[in-house]
């Protein structure tokens, strides 16, 4: 399951929803909660926090915070379908690996980190 940050465009997590994925926002749960309260979220219920906000890998590798994984979009320039398009390939493609890594999206590829 995914846990969508506040920053995911809509049509982002509609894609991933019609895609079959199950997506949890946060703005439905805790509107405005703060990155670290989104990441104890996402552990305690072992989602995958997808985000647009790069201070998650501040985070998980500056300040040592525990996630069950993370997706960090950085498509620019692209439009919100083929962003949309790019996130879905990362789930099919990945799948259960994206579980407790940190995986940026970006134009020039995808970078997963353990």
């Amino acid at each position: 399951m995914i846990l969508a940050d506040e920053n995911l465009p809509a049509s982002i997590i509609a894609a991933l929803e019609s895609a079959g994925f199950a997506v949890v926002q946060i703005a439905d749960l805790d509107a405005g909660a703060g990155d670290d309260a989104v990441l104890r979220y996402a552990v305690q219920r072992g989602l995958i926090v997808v985000t647009q906000d790069k201070d998650f890998g501040d985070l998980v590798y500056q300040q040592g915070h525990r996630h069950a994984g993370v997706v960090l979009v950085r498509l620019r320039g692209m439009p919100f379908a083929d962003k949309a398009r790019r996130v879905i390939e990362v789930f099919e493609e990945h799948g259960e690996r994206l579980h407790h890594v940190f995986v940026v999206v970006a134009n020039s590829g995808v970078r997963i980190r353990e």
